[in-house]
């Protein structure tokens, strides 16, 4: 049986998260599906299609979608057995991503070490979805190391 992972890229995804779901799928013998979600209210396409309006549609997928093969270059080449499945798609986040996990058998998600007072995307789908979660949280950064020494040498 063919376990399938999907792995929500966002700008700023972690190599960790991207990494991590490459080496499960590999390690499971998964299909992968990469998921780039993007949506901008100022480009709706609803109505009579104007060329303006399509072109500017085209060129915010195009850049989501060179987003996304960015993000998977380097776990592909280092994982050339696992196959992947780009999906780009215009539409929020959360309901798309819940909307797959019925579907799924794990969802994969970068966590950003950006603290702020709204409610995170990653909350509501840990919440919402139909499969585990898991949540990749980005490394951590070295330590400063003049900081390190100055912290140790000021209180003498």
């Amino acid at each position: 049986m063919t376990v399938r992972i999907v792995l929500a890229v966002a700008p700023g995804t972690a190599e960790r998260a991207v990494d991590t779901a490459f080496a499960l799928a590999a390690e499971r013998g998964s299909d992968l599906l990469a998921v780039r979600t993007w949506h901008d209210p100022d480009l709706p396409l609803g109505g009579w299609l104007q060329p303006d309006r399509t072109a500017h549609w085209d060129a915010a997928h195009a850049n989501a979608r060179c987003e996304l093969d960015h993000a998977l270059e380097r776990a592909g080449v280092a994982h050339p057995a696992v196959h992947v499945t780009p999906l780009v798609v215009d539409d929020d986040l959360v309901p798309f991503l819940t909307a797959l996990s019925t579907r799924a058998d794990l969802l994969v998600v970068g966590r950003s070490m950006q603290l702020g007072r709204r409610a995170s995307p990653v909350d509501t789908l840990v919440r919402q979805a139909a499969c585990p979660v898991l949540v990749v949280p980005p490394a951590r950064r070295a330590p400063n190391v003049r900081a390190g020494v100055l912290a140790s040498t000021s209180g003498g």
